[in-house]
């Protein structure tokens, strides 16, 4: 019986399936099982996380036909030995130190309110390069709704429903050791939310408790072209998304409801006034069309502020 479930979606992830793969095996904590969900891969990789299978038994590939990430990490949950303690859900280019699982571990271990721990990341180029700054940021930066304003959050405070109803401060799901028993209680990732289903869990995870914070780089995101937060445009309307279907939802106690409506309108406000400088900046350069764009982008979002 394993302790651990790391589930890993896979479509058509040659380039970096390996380096991942190494990154599981090299754990400190080694009581895991890795479950490979091959989502219609149409490269050549078959044979290559066969051959990785058969060398390490707590290794496993099951296949499905295509469905997409969530339905993948669905899918691989399914597969997962259903007495395992904790699980990640760890997609195909990632990587993990080797003491993530060691040190997420030992915090739930000592922590029975909270419903998972994560780790500070660090973006990774696809040759490998370190690449410091924005997603430290997500996480160094969070804040919180309290009393209907933001409070910076300090580092040794876990994520509370506080912090993500003003945004998603967790850069992948790889980077979080989710308590089993938890994910049980609020159910599988939401397919009609990609690519922000994880932003969804999360938010579901944190009405049941907190996601305690480790200020330490255990986690490394894969910076290229094909990932799915770089459709900007995507991101932000299935993130609007997740924030309507979670305000409404009837799972929220009404201060829930009123935190994610807060949440919600501090966003918007924030990102709105970001738009018009922007676009002000832009008429004082003389770019008038991005200028134009940036202040009709800051209005809509302003006007969701006030009126959605």
């Amino acid at each position: 019986m394993p302790e651990i479930s790391i589930i890993t979606p896979y479509y058509n992830g040659r380039r970096h399936i390996e380096e991942t793969l190494r990154s599981v095996r090299a754990q400190v904590f080694a009581d895991w099982e890795h479950i490979i969900v091959d989502d219609g891969s149409t490269d050549d990789a078959a044979g290559l996380l066969a051959a990785y299978a058969k060398g390490d038994p707590r290794l496993r590939v099951v296949a499905q036909e295509n469905g997409g990430v969530a339905a993948a990490r669905n899918r691989g949950y399914a597969e997962a030995h259903p007495a395992a303690r904790y699980v990640l859900f760890l997609d195909q280019d990632d990587l993990l130190h080797p003491d993530m699982l060691l040190t997420l571990r030992a915090l739930l271990d000592g922590r029975s309110d909270l419903v998972g721990a994560y780790a500070l990341s660090h973006g990774l180029g696809s040759a490998g390069d370190l690449r410091v700054g924005m997603v430290e940021a997500c996480s160094l930066g969070r804040r919180g709704v309290v009393g209907g304003g933001l409070v910076a959050w300090p580092a040794h405070q876990p994520t509370t429903l506080a912090v993500l109803a003003f945004c998603n401060c967790i850069f992948s799901p790889g980077q979080v050791l989710i308590r089993r028993s938890s994910l049980d209680l609020v159910g599988e990732f939401d397919p009609s939310t990609c690519p922000a289903d994880d932003y969804d869990m999360w938010i579901r995870l944190s009405r049941h408790g907190d996601l305690g914070f480790v200020d330490r780089a255990l986690f490394f995101y894969r910076l290229h072209d094909s990932n799915a937060s770089r459709d900007i445009s995507r991101m932000h309307r299935m993130e609007r998304a997740v924030r309507r279907k979670q305000r409404s939802s009837p799972e929220n106690t009404p201060e829930q409801r009123a935190l994610l409506a807060a949440g919600y309108r501090l966003s918007q406000r924030r990102t709105g006034l970001a738009k018009l400088r922007d676009g002000a900046r832009e008429a004082s350069q003389g770019h008038l069309r991005a200028a134009g764009l940036n202040l009709c982008y800051g209005s809509a979002h302003l006007l969701r502020c006030l009126f959605e």
